[in-house]
């Protein structure tokens, strides 16, 4: 499947997704979920060692370009 851009998806979801959590780290969570289900067309499942990491590694990327490409 090809990698998508933000463009594609909807455009306020990052906002709501900011807007329901005031944890910084929840918010990161959150969206590397919601990024996981865009690519792979369902939802993590967190009990997958698989799914896991890669939501992990998700985050990782989030928070690093949050705090670093602003």
């Amino acid at each position: 499947m090809a990698i998508k851009t933000f463009e594609q998806f909807e455009h306020n979801k990052l906002t709501e997704i900011i807007n329901k959590y005031e944890d910084f780290e929840k918010q990161s969570w959150e969206f590397a979920k919601w990024v996981f289900e865009q690519e792979e067309g369902r939802e993590p499942n967190i009990n997958n060692d698989r799914d896991l990491n890669a939501v992990s590694l998700l985050q990782v990327g989030i928070n690093w370009a949050r705090r670093y490409c602003k």
